[in-house]
């Protein structure tokens, strides 16, 4: 048995991604910004679920899922899911299997003969599987849409009711100037003029002594406060956990060979009640050793050097070819300054 290749889907920058696995060893190679970080974030925040699996009780040993994990360009289908939902009769994005398409999942195919059938029977979909690709997705999606939506518009409608009891920029700035302002105009048109024309006059001078980057940018002084959450975005920022959850499903093997596109799940599929790799493979992480923290990663080392600057040392002191160099060191030497120059 074997794990033949996996699918990322919707995250980050990995709209749609397969990735086959070589029999010993799998690396990836690519330029800057290709994908390869995003890459392996995914299979360790995916697969990495120590708490699923029963093997500790520290729940800060299972991988978060954030905002920031979806795909980007998907957010613009999840805001109008969102906008919709304020006009019921339109209402769109009210069923998972909307959600679905939208949502970070990796799928993972395992190559399993019939004779373990045994290790894998919980992962057999048909009776008539006889061995070959066996494959589960994992999905990060809502636990309940309805419960989603209930809340959203709960925050979403006190936001704009608040924001209506409040009154524009300047409007305020215009309040705690007017009364001083009207005083010292009034005392130079006392008896002069009627009541209509005094305000009229003196509004007009308001306007023309006022600087032309005031006139220019007055529009943009005229916008009220908006308050959390503006979109379903920024709600799920602070509520992505609260929402969210990650499920497993069964695939359907027959389907991955009539088409290389991931499969759409079928209505009303169920997912696991169990978290389903347990004593099938195990993940172990060996956290960024790049002079950098690993932002995702829930182990602080203290008073250990990263792996990057014990691998260092050990070169410095027994590996440099510029410390005693002979023949071989010569050669080596020569290599990495051609390399220098070419790159």
């Amino acid at each position: 048995m074997k794990i033949e290749f996996f699918d990322i889907q919707n995250y980050r920058k990995l709209k749609r991604t397969r990735i086959y696995l070589s029999q010993d060893e799998t690396l990836f190679v690519g330029a800057n910004n290709s994908g390869k970080t995003s890459a392996i974030d995914a299979l360790i925040t995916f697969l990495d679920q120590r708490v699923r699996t029963g093997e500790t009780d520290d729940s800060s040993g299972q991988r978060r899922f954030y905002t920031t994990d979806f795909t980007l360009t998907n957010w613009s289908h999840l805001n109008h899911f969102a906008e919709s939902w304020l006009t019921p009769e339109n209402m769109k994005g009210n069923t998972l299997r909307e959600w679905q398409p939208y949502c970070p999942s990796l799928d993972i195919w395992l190559k399993v003969d019939a004779s373990e059938v045994h290790r894998v029977s919980h992962l057999v979909p048909t009776l008539k599987w006889r061995g070959g690709l066996l494959g589960v997705r994992l999905i990060y999606q809502p636990k309940s849409v309805e419960n989603l939506i209930q809340e959203f518009l709960q925050e979403y409608d006190a936001a704009k009711l608040a924001t209506k009891l409040l009154p524009e920029e300047a409007e305020i700035s215009d309040l705690k100037l007017l009364d001083k302002d009207l005083r010292e105009f009034l005392g130079t048109k006392f008896g002069a003029e009627s009541l209509e024309e005094i305000i009229k006059d003196f509004f007009q001078k308001r306007d023309m002594e006022k600087p032309p980057e005031e006139h220019s940018s007055e529009k943009s002084h005229n916008k009220k406060l908006e308050l959390w959450p503006k979109d379903l975005r920024e709600f799920l920022d602070k509520r992505l956990g609260t929402h969210f959850d990650l499920n497993a499903y069964l695939l359907d093997p027959t389907e991955v060979e009539k088409s290389s596109l991931p499969q759409t799940l079928p209505v009303n599929q169920l997912p696991l009640k169990f978290y389903p790799f347990r004593n099938l493979f195990k993940v172990d992480v060996i956290e960024a050793q790049r002079g950098f923290s690993d932002p995702h990663s829930n182990k602080q080392s203290k008073g250990q050097s990263s792996l990057s600057s014990q691998l260092n040392q050990y070169y410095t002191r027994h590996l440099n070819p510029s410390d005693f160099p002979e023949k071989e060191d010569v050669e080596a030497l020569a290599a990495i300054n051609l390399a220098k120059k070419h790159f």
